[in-house]
């Protein structure tokens, strides 16, 4: 293992749908997801395939014990009238995010890139990937 300054977390959210067995959808894993979240309490985690409704989900069920800020995909035109868990644009706002202790961590630079030969264009995908991949890094 590796030793860091701070506890960090990676980890995949996975789809906010119906799956195949019921027990698998997102809002019966959100309870776990808070109890790790709670255990650990990590300074950052990233996070894999969330959707804007998910991290507000979650940011919801560890407040007030834990406050994470989000960064992360906004699509052109974001604006918090779009942050809603009613908003159908929740499903398309975020494809990587990493969560930050806002108290104990100050954010200074944020970037989203597509991981493809043109990482600025927006949903670009690389010739040999499967589908589209994206990376958040601040």
């Amino acid at each position: 293992w590796m030793s860091f300054p701070f506890p960090v977390m990676s980890l995949n959210v996975r789809l906010d749908t119906l799956e195949k067995y019921p027990d698998n959808n997102f809002l019966k894993r959100l309870p776990r997801l808070v109890n790790v979240f709670k255990q650990w309490r990590p300074l950052l985690a990233g996070l894999q395939e969330p959707f804007n409704g998910q991290i507000m989900d979650l940011q919801r069920e560890l407040k007030p014990d834990i406050s994470y800020a989000v960064i992360g995909y906004k699509r052109p035109g974001y604006t918090h009238e779009y942050a809603s868990l009613g908003h159908p644009s929740r499903m398309k706002d975020y494809r990587t995010a990493i969560l930050y202790d806002s108290k104990a961590l100050e954010l200074v630079f944020e970037d989203h890139i597509w991981l493809s030969d043109s990482p600025r264009v927006f949903e670009s995908k690389h010739p040999k990937s499967y589908g589209i991949r994206t990376l958040t890094f601040g």
